[in-house]
């Protein structure tokens, strides 16, 4: 749960540094690559806009 939650809180932030740990921390714990997308999209579009997906794409290009 930790790692859904850091996912959604740093994207809504836009924490770029943290939305690249949580993201790897999902992974670590077995998360499908699938579910950490679509919480990311779903924190950047009902929060921030979709502004925000290019900061998801900057940090996640190598890691997704």
């Amino acid at each position: 749960m930790m790692a859904y939650l850091s996912l959604r809180h740093n994207i809504v932030i836009g924490n770029p540094g943290g939305l690249r740990e949580a993201t790897l921390l999902a992974k670590a714990r077995g998360v499908p690559n699938a579910s950490i997308v679509n919480t990311i999209i779903q924190g950047a579009y009902y929060f921030c806009g979709p502004e925000r997906m290019d900061l998801a794409e900057e940090v996640l290009a190598d890691v997704l």
